[in-house]
């Protein structure tokens, strides 16, 4: 009888114990698993966030179906959705960061391309909405247009968003998606919804701290060459930002975006003299003019205008202005920017944003075609000798303002420039180490001039690095040492659990094991030791019984 106990207590203790090593076993399991359904959680909350409670972006369609304008939050977290996988456009759309406002908020701009454009050089084009905080109309259509390439992207590549809801309304008047998947397989734009988010906020034109901001860019005017290059000193954090995205980048041509007239405007914004009246950029002003032309006439209510002819006009005769961003974006960004009027009316009721997008869509999406694939000059920068992209050439067109900064080639050693069709010009093209090359093109009347090829020679004076000594390839003196001793083998079974070289660092021998086959291991040794225990009870009760 004592025996019998002994063993049945041996059984119970084995499967209290087994049951304490399961329970071990699986709680790091379910605390992963909770930890997976936690993320999961938040990963959706985010999504309702982004997507909004009132259903404004709860598929792709859904801002254009909304007419209302959406806050500085919402269109930052219909950036991070649209470039992200649950939209299906994050192939063709990235974003990158301008920086912050005074107050904080995020500005960021979308780069949209055709991923087939990530392997060759492409012409760069660029959209600014919202300097002005009370100047809203520029950011909403932004987005609009967003929308719309995506759908294009999506029916380029034969995909379809699963429960996206048609932009039926849109799509009813499709012409536009045929030059928006023209426009994603040859041109990369940057799309900027705001610059002001805080002046937005306040429904005021300033930002926060009650700047105007297309006042405070450094002017050629005013603050001269060095202060053109390195900054005047003061400007505000959305100037500063605008500033260096313009530099860093080498877009041919854009836009930014007002209201309170309807009507493209092109530099120069100010004078030397201080005064009004017409002032054209050199060497430039005839293809600023077609830019704005082109632009207005794909506008129909613009190119219409009974108050400016054309639907054009240049700044400094409109009216002056001086530190305004067009005139700095050409001088340091080498972009030949237009300042486009919207509507008549500041900051339009929600109801108008369909129909002044109607207005308006032909030229967003056409624009940068006209500017960059119908026009233009277009090239590459080579080594003469070994046919290699030269990355650090410099294109500059002769006979601009001295102070515009000459094209830098992209990673592909091609450049990008916007000229009238029919135009002339001069080029001087330099890279350190290489003859600087002096040519003459001229664009044809009904196309862009593409496929330019220039051949730099070395220069005999460039500091080239000289040749490495030549290397030893005759074989190394054969080794006489014995060879070491072979190591003493080891068991595989204790190389598979306990070599931790071999295995993935800081993992405990329980995280590289299935749990499945710990579980099926387990189960088996409770069940062995449960018989072996049994079967002792057995025999101590039959022992008992016979003597």
């Amino acid at each position: 009888m004592n025996k019998g106990f002994h063993g049945a207590s041996v059984g119970v203790v084995v499967i209290f114990v087994s049951m304490l090593i399961l329970s071990s076993l699986g709680g790091a399991q379910i605390q992963m698993a909770s930890a997976h359904v936690h993320a999961s959680s938040s990963a959706a909350s985010a999504a309702g966030l982004l997507r909004g409670s009132s259903g404004v972006m709860h598929k792709l369609g859904g801002a254009l179906a909304a007419q209302r304008y959406m806050s500085n939050d919402e269109i930052n977290n219909y950036l991070a959705w649209i470039t992200s996988a649950e939209s299906g456009c994050n192939a063709a759309m990235s974003v990158e960061n301008l920086g912050s406002s005074v107050q904080g908020t995020p500005m960021n701009a979308i780069w949209v391309a055709h991923p087939d454009l990530n392997t060759r050089s492409a012409p760069e084009y660029v959209f600014l909405g919202n300097m002005h905080g009370n100047e809203p109309l520029g950011r909403q259509l932004l987005i609009y247009f967003l929308e719309v390439m995506c759908e294009a992207y999506q029916q380029l590549d034969s995909a379809t968003i699963s429960g996206g809801r048609q932009m039926q309304w849109m799509l009813d008047r499709k012409p536009e998606l045929n030059t928006a998947q023209k426009l994603l397989q040859s041109v990369r734009v940057a799309v900027v919804p705001f610059i002001n988010p805080d002046g937005f906020t306040a429904h005021r034109r300033e930002n926060s701290k009650g700047v105007d901001l297309n006042r405070d860019f450094p002017d050629q005017f005013r603050h001269g060459a060095n202060a053109m290059e390195h900054g005047r000193g003061g400007e505000q954090p959305e100037t500063l930002a605008a500033m260096s995205f313009h530099k860093r980048h080498s877009f041919a041509a854009g836009a930014n975006f007002h209201e309170g007239a309807l009507v493209a405007n092109y530099p120069w914004d100010g004078t030397a003299h201080g005064n009004g009246g017409y002032n054209g950029v050199p060497g430039d002003d005839a293809t600023f003019r077609s830019l704005a032309r082109s632009y207005a006439s794909l506008h129909p209510k613009m190119r219409a205008s009974r108050e400016f002819k054309e639907g054009i006009t240049n700044g400094a005769q409109w009216y002056p202005l001086w530190g305004g961003m067009q005139d700095y974006a050409y001088l340091q960004g080498g972009c030949l920017e237009l300042t486009i009027e919207l509507n008549d009316r500041k900051w339009p009721s929600a109801p108008e944003l369909h129909r002044l997008w109607d207005e308006s869509k032909g030229a967003f999406f056409g624009h940068p075609i006209a500017a960059l694939v119908d026009s233009g000059l277009h090239g590459v920068v080579k080594d003469g000798t070994t046919g290699q992209p030269i990355l650090g050439a410099s294109v500059r067109l002769v006979g601009r303002p001295e102070l515009l900064r000459g094209t830098k080639v992209d990673a592909f050693g091609g450049f990008h420039l916007a000229m009238a069709n029919g135009e002339r010009a001069s080029l001087h093209v330099t890279a350190e180490g290489y003859e600087s090359l002096d040519m003459h093109v001229a664009i044809p009347s009904n196309a862009a001039l593409n496929n330019v090829k220039i051949a730099l020679r070395r220069s005999e004076t460039s500091n080239e690095r000289p040749l490495d000594p030549p290397v030893d390839m005759s074989p190394p003196p054969p080794d006489m040492s014995p060879p070491p001793p072979p190591p003493p083998p080891v068991p595989a079974a204790v190389v598979k659990v306990f070599d931790t070289q071999n295995s993935p660092p800081n993992l405990a021998i329980a995280d590289r094991v299935p749990l499945l086959t710990r579980l099926m291991v387990v189960y088996a040794t409770v069940a062995l030791l449960a018989f072996i225990a049994l079967l002792r009870c057995g025999r101590s009760r039959r022992g008992g019984a016979i003597g």
